[in-house]
């Protein structure tokens, strides 16, 4: 089946598999950071420094930090 598939088509089929894996990728990377982000608030740590350690931004904290239930 695959054979029958034009090579334009294939490349496009690749491109779009890879690109998938890429934004699965992306998006554990940003609920890893949102975890850590979450576990460090509970614990005490600013912004400032959770931004250093874990290299988000004070925005993705503030985001962070509205969503939890504290």
């Amino acid at each position: 089946m695959i054979q029958k598939i034009p090579d334009v088509m294939k490349t496009e089929l690749v491109s779009l598999a890879e690109r998938l894996r890429e934004s699965g990728r992306k998006e554990a990377i940003r609920e890893k950071d949102r975890i850590a982000t979450e576990n460090m608030l509970r614990r005490g740590f600013d912004a400032s420094t959770i931004c250093g350690i874990l290299e988000v931004t004070p925005e993705f904290v503030e985001k962070v930090r509205k969503s939890m239930k504290l």
